[in-house]
């Protein structure tokens, strides 16, 4: 989502000094705790890895393309070392990225190391990207002028070379959109037109159709299947077995003034999209991953509560979004109707790249952007690399109920920053 300035009321004086510095401490709070009990003898653990990317990414895409490769293909991304930087202008005043990235990178799941490897054809970020039979594709997203990518890029592991296809209609090219994939096919969920408008479209490219073809021409090879119930844009998406999901994002009908909370399925055997309980917290921008019958929404943001509601004076620019750090999980098991809170993230994180390793069953982090540097006026991006899996609990260190008091903290968080922004 790009990232503009709402009206909202009110001078800053010692009230909001006071409240900012009462957030902060709750803030502080919540950061370090304790990891969750999320079984009968398994805890949430994050650990933060030695290895690093080689530079500051968000808005990038981390690819898993099973265990004969092992490796993560992190694919493009805003590669500006201060991330999203704020730009007064008068017609359209907000956040931007100044520098777009065409690297690849692989990431060695067993050794924990990372290289580059083959340039990408063109530089993009907040696009798609899924995994098929040692390739990975690349859908959407933007360039440098704010302008769709309508090419799709496809690169052989083998052989370290990519192809590009030109003809995908330009009636499908979006950004800020998910991706997954299912045996040949990899699908395109929701996302944002040229013009920011939501989208509900779901599409599949059948990937051995375009290759036999070198085309996405033919009817084979791209098919319009059954949309979401929910348009939406900053799309997660993740895939497990024999469905795919979305969760969250925004979408234009509310002036992106609330994010989404609903979470939706997709059938792969039916082609049928279902809602599954909503998050319980509201989020865009954030990594979704899916393993063992278990769904993972990490991080995100969000605006400051009923910001569209004030108007007046221009708020700073740190008051235009907040970046949570929070973790929940769903089990997929039938009768599961809520979303369990987990410990919390090791930083307030949000468009970052997350993927499932399932044979390891953790999820890895790369990048993303953090909260708000008044230094720099700018939400800068990070090279952390992260791993987050369930471990065996030692005795005696239970902190079981932890996530049920953590919802309602960072509710108040919220409210403080809010009334921070009208004091």
């Amino acid at each position: 989502m790009r990232l503009a300035v709402v009206s909202a009321t009110g001078t800053l004086g010692f009230c909001r000094l006071f409240l900012g510095i009462l957030q902060a401490a709750i803030l502080a709070s919540l950061t370090f705790a304790h990891a969750d009990d999320i079984g009968d003898n398994s805890i949430f653990q994050s650990t933060m890895l030695e290895a690093q990317l080689p530079k500051p990414l968000s808005d990038m895409t981390a690819t898993y393309l099973g265990s004969s490769d092992d490796g993560v293909y992190i694919a493009g991304g805003c590669d500006d070392p201060n991330g999203n930087v704020f730009v007064d202008d008068p017609d359209f005043p907000g956040f931007s990225c100044g520098s777009i990235s065409d690297t690849l990178y692989r990431f060695d799941v067993s050794e924990s190391t990372i290289r580059e490897v083959a340039k990408m054809p063109r530089p993009r970020y907040r696009h798609a990207a899924f995994g098929i039979q040692g390739r990975l594709w690349l859908v959407g997203g933007r360039d440098l002028n704010d302008d769709i990518v309508v090419e799709v890029d496809s690169y052989d592991t083998a052989t370290d070379t990519w192809t590009t296809f030109t003809d995908l209609p330009v009636s499908l090219a979006t950004s800020d959109v998910g991706g997954f994939s299912h045996g040949d096919y990899g699908y395109i969920v929701g996302g944002y037109s040229q013009d920011y408008k939501a989208q509900a479209t779901t599409w599949r490219l059948l990937t051995t159709a375009a290759l036999v073809n070198n085309s996405l021409a033919n009817d084979d090879a791209v098919e319009i299947v059954n949309g979401l119930a929910e348009a939406r844009g900053d799309v997660a998406a993740a895939f497990d077995n024999n469905f795919g999901y979305v969760s969250g994002g925004f979408t234009d009908v509310n002036k992106f003034c609330e994010p989404l909370a609903s979470v939706s399925a997709y059938s792969f055997d039916s082609g049928e999209w279902s809602s599954l309980p909503d998050l319980a917290f509201a989020r865009g921008d954030k990594g979704l991953a899916a393993f063992d019958g278990h769904i993972y929404a990490l991080g995100g943001e969000r605006q400051i509560e009923n910001i569209c509601a004030v108007t007046a004076d221009t708020p700073d620019p740190g008051d235009l979004t907040v970046a949570v750090d929070v973790a929940e999980r769903f089990d997929l098991g039938e009768g599961n109707t809520e979303w369990t809170l987990l410990d919390d993230l090791p930083i307030h994180r949000f468009r970052f790249a997350a993927v499932a390793v399932p044979a390891r069953h953790e999820v890895l982090t790369f990048g993303g952007q953090q909260a708000y540097n008044a230094d720099c006026q700018c939400l800068a991006a990070t090279t952390d690399i992260v791993q987050y899996k369930e471990v065996p609990q030692e005795s005696g260190t239970s902190d079981a109920g932890h996530g049920y008091w953590l919802l309602p903290m960072k509710m108040i968080v919220f409210a403080i920053t809010y009334m921070t922004l009208i004091a």
